[in-house]
């Protein structure tokens, strides 16, 4: 399960992200900070870009063959 938190104001962005069946084992925010991508390591392996202030999944990028153990923002 991933979830986003405001520390700010310590409450939960959106829903938990529970897409997740198997570990999560990267996350990264974009320079902008407008948006979170997660790597994760199940039997679908994706890369999920999700907007940072409502949670809402904006992307998913499927394909991988191996667990994807690194994501980042260029």
């Amino acid at each position: 399960t991933l979830r986003i938190w405001d520390v700010k104001d310590e409450a939960l962005i959106g829903e938990p992200f529970v897409r997740h069946e198997g570990w999560v084992w990267s996350v990264a925010v974009s320079p902008d900070d407008r948006r979170i991508a997660s790597g994760e390591a199940d039997n679908t392996v994706n890369v999920v870009i999700r907007d940072a202030k409502t949670g809402v999944i904006l992307s998913t990028l499927e394909g991988h063959h191996n667990s994807v153990q690194s994501v980042t923002f260029m």
